[in-house]
């Protein structure tokens, strides 16, 4: 047989190699992306199970400012929602005016702004007690305009801050005392667990080599000379 036929033998042997059932290393290689995924949460601290109380003082300056943007951001959540009853008002006669869809736009711009800047305060600013976070989280909610994920632990707030270094999406996740990772973050590690798997692999199939699939050799494939004829 030729080379080409050998290569081919030789990559149906890796390949019985790698995914026979009977080897350690094919599980193992099955379980390393699972394994990755679901101690991984165990390992990272998602939430704060323990927290002392805030004692700290109200600072005038933050809370004249908290005060401001919650009112600038209430009146821009209504004017808003004034635009899109205009807007769907419109769509419902059959034409809508372009100004009208200007204005629309620039709303939501400003409506985005202003619940960043919200944000920020509730959960970056050091100055913001614990008290206070939990007033304005309620006062939001009763006014129909939360900006936070629902519900929120406020007395977690300053050991959450601690603990992301004041990362503002998990800090806001570890508000919810929830245990649950987002989606890529398990596909992320689960990525991790196989590129892991296939490195773990590698390395068994070179020190338990699994002896009942026959090897392939290149002596077996070299083409036969011809015999000589004996007349």
């Amino acid at each position: 047989m030729s080379k080409k036929s050998y290569l081919k033998e030789r990559s149906k042997y890796e390949a019985k190699r790698a995914f026979n059932p009977r080897a350690k290393r094919f599980w193992l290689a099955v379980a390393s992306p699972f394994a990755f995924m679901l101690a991984q949460p165990a390992l990272d601290t998602d939430t704060i199970k323990d927290y002392k109380e805030d004692v700290g003082q109200i600072d005038q300056t933050m809370t004249d400012n908290m005060d401001e943007s919650m009112i600038g951001y209430i009146q821009a959540k209504q004017e808003l929602e004034a635009l899109n009853r205009a807007v769907y008002a419109d769509k419902y006669d059959g034409t809508v005016s372009p100004d009208l869809l200007r204005e629309q736009r620039v709303a939501n711009m400003n409506i985005w702004a202003q619940e960043r800047r919200l944000k920020e305060y509730l959960l970056l600013d050091p100055r913001m007690t614990e008290q206070q976070f939990g007033q304005y989280n309620n006062f939001l909610q009763r006014m129909d305009a939360p900006v936070l994920q629902q519900p929120v632990n406020s007395y977690a707030l300053k050991e959450c801050q601690v603990t992301y270094h004041m990362r503002q999406r998990q800090t806001e996740q570890c508000l919810t005392m929830e245990e649950d990772r987002p989606l890529e973050e398990f596909l992320a590690f689960g990525w991790v667990g196989f590129i892991g798997s296939g490195f773990a692999n590698l390395i068994l199939s070179v020190l338990t080599p699994y002896k009942p699939v026959q090897k392939p050799k290149p002596s077996d494939f070299k083409p036969r000379r011809p015999r000589p004829r004996q007349d």
